[in-house]
Order: structure tokens, then sequence, then C-alpha cells
């Protein structure tokens, strides 16, 4: 009885150690084929597209009334807009690098008649309504480092001389192409900053009271153009 009970005993542990063996090893191999706690060095390649945006601040408005003819000395009246172009190059393969838009000016006459000449063109002693459009180029990520002038105080009183100053060349050089063309290298950012100011240039030796009353309002915008 007690050599049944052994070898009963006996097989019991032989199948229990055969049973420890199987799994030890089972769980072994996928340990093996799930890496375990390995290390791999994965060359992952990323492409970002290019992107763009435009920023406009603010409009002109300009107001010639009483109260400013009323002040002694008169009062200059003035009126800025700025606008950004930015541009964000692409990588990989074919990337986008380089980004082109034009900047137009839209004028708006609030008032039933327009500005006038106060004092006799011919004699250019008084601009009244003025013009200037500047450029900053080569941002470093704090400050521009060129800065042209495209349009230097010119007049822009009546709508006529307004319509000659609408789309804003590229440079003083390059005044029939209107198409401004920004580029970087993959991955880099550029921007680009144009800066029209209006004025109404006031004058203690002309009577410009034809002009009191009257509003001009004008407005910048940007529009992605086709590369050339």
């Amino acid at each position: 009885m007690d050599n049944r009970k052994n070898t009963i005993l006996l097989t019991v542990i032989a199948v229990a150690t055969l049973l420890v063996a199987v799994v030890g090893a089972t769980f072994a191999y996928f340990t093996a084929q799930g890496g375990g706690t390995a290390n791999k060095n994965i060359d992952v390649k990323t492409e970002a597209a290019a992107s763009s945006s435009f920023e406009i601040d603010g409009s002109i408005s300009i107001l010639a009334n009483m109260d400013n003819f009323a002040q002694v000395g008169g009062q200059t009246q003035a009126g800025t807009i700025s606008g950004l172009a930015k541009f964000t190059a692409g990588t990989g393969d074919g990337a986008q690098t380089e980004f082109c838009y034009t900047a137009t000016l839209a004028w708006n006459a609030a008032t039933p008649s327009d500005f006038v000449h106060t004092d006799d063109p011919d004699t250019e002693a008084l601009k009244d309504m003025t013009l200037t459009v500047t450029k900053n180029t080569e941002w470093d990520g704090d400050s521009y480092g060129s800065t042209e002038t495209i349009w230097d105080d010119v007049e822009i009183t009546t709508s006529a001389e307004r319509q000659n100053y609408l789309q804003i060349p590229v440079s003083v050089a390059e005044k029939t192409n209107f198409t401004h063309k920004m580029t970087a290298s993959a991955g880099q950012s550029v921007q680009e900053q144009i800066v029209v100011e209006v004025s109404f240039n006031w004058s203690d030796t002309v009577d410009q009271t034809a002009n009191a009353g009257k509003t001009l309002t004008g407005t910048l915008t940007f529009d992605q153009a086709v590369c050339a």
C-alpha cells in the first residue's frame, strides 16, 4: 500500500514539474517574440507642409472737420495701416520653399463729394493729402534688417490721384512688378511688413475749408499669388 501511495505521489510531482516546465518555456517564447525590454533604434521621417498667413492692423480714417481748422496752429490728420505676410517653408523632397502675394489699397470717400486741391497743384505749394508706403524685410525674429520706401509723400488728394496708388509694387526699382516673393529654407519662417501712412496736411497759409467735413477711409489687403 505504501509503495502504491509513493508511486502516485511521484507521478503527481512529475506531472506538476512537466507543467511548470512547459508554461515557463511558453512564457519565455512569447517574451522573446514580443521583444521584451530590448531597445531598438527606429528611424522615423516626417514631412511638414508649407504654411502662410496675413495680418492687417486696423484701417485708415481721415476726417477734416471744422474742429481741426479751428485749433490754434491747425492739426495734421494722419492714419497708419501695417500688414504682415508670413511664410513657413515645408520640409521633405519637393517641399514648397517660396511664397508670393500681392498688396492692394482700397480707398473709399465716405462723403458725397471728393477731396479737392485747395492750392494750385502746379505750384506744389501744398499737398492736401499724401501717401507714404514702406516695406520692411529680412526679419530675424526680433527686428527687420532692411527698410525701403516705395512711395514717399505722393499726393492722393483726389480720387483720380488715388487710382494711381492701388497695387503696391515690389520696390521702387520694380514699379511694374506687383508680385512680392518670400523665400525660405526647408522648415524655416520668414515675414515681411508693409506700412501705409496717409496724412491730411493742415496749412496756415492756404484756405482749406473746401475740404471741411470730408472723410476718407482706406484698407490694405493681401492676396496669395502664383510665383512666376
